[in-house]
């Protein structure tokens, strides 16, 4: 359970850390390059997780792999969140 909670806090931070809805403080192409590298990091020690077979690996990947999912559900929606807010300015500015 603690190396769950372990690929947890490490996915979620690295996440988080960078902009889980977009960093204000770098450009949106890094934004999309560093969850881009993190993404295929991620992807690659998930293999390594499986092919070796060890424990506390596949643990660790499936926390990161929880928090990862965690990360892009609320980037989802914030984003969803951001249309409803547009749409409604612009039903009220044509009234």
């Amino acid at each position: 359970m603690i190396w769950f909670i372990v690929g947890l806090a490490v996915i979620l931070g690295l996440l988080a850390t960078i902009g889980i809805t977009r960093n204000q403080f770098m450009s949106q192409k890094m934004w999309v390059i560093l969850w881009t590298l993190i993404s295929f990091s991620f992807a690659i020690f998930i293999l390594v997780a499986f092919l070796t077979s060890d424990d506390a690996l596949i643990e660790i990947t499936l926390g990161g792999s929880f928090g990862f999912v965690v990360a892009i559900s609320i980037h989802v929606l914030h984003h969803t969140l951001e249309e409803i807010q547009k749409r409604r300015k612009s039903t009220s500015q044509e009234n």
